[in-house]
């Protein structure tokens, strides 16, 4: 579900406007894009690894109260990136980490 929803966002020229796509060239607009969208497969990895040893210590209930709460910082981080590309990375990053 996240990767088809922020393949629509990078259309947007909101977002475009907000982190300086349009200045950028062709091939920096593509790396930028592709890591937008790969670094929450790289959350989502850290997640699996991590979703297991938390359940296993502490329960299913915890652990999924745990995945929210990653989730919800996450998504704020992203909401409020405001131009800042790093921030948006982590964000997305952080959003996956026990949600895989």
């Amino acid at each position: 579900m996240d990767i088809g929803i922020i393949g629509g966002v990078l259309t947007l020229p909101s977002f475009q406007k907000e982190f300086h796509i349009p200045t950028k060239d062709k091939l920096a607009q593509a790396n930028l894009s592709a890591n937008i969208v790969s670094v929450m497969q790289a959350g989502a990895f850290a997640g699996a690894l991590l979703a297991n040893p938390i359940a296993d210590r502490w329960g299913r209930k915890p652990g999924l109260l745990i995945a929210a709460c990653f989730c919800a910082v996450g998504a704020a981080m992203q909401a409020g990136s405001s131009g800042a590309i790093a921030c948006l990375y982590v964000g997305r990053q952080v959003r996956q980490w026990l949600i895989a």
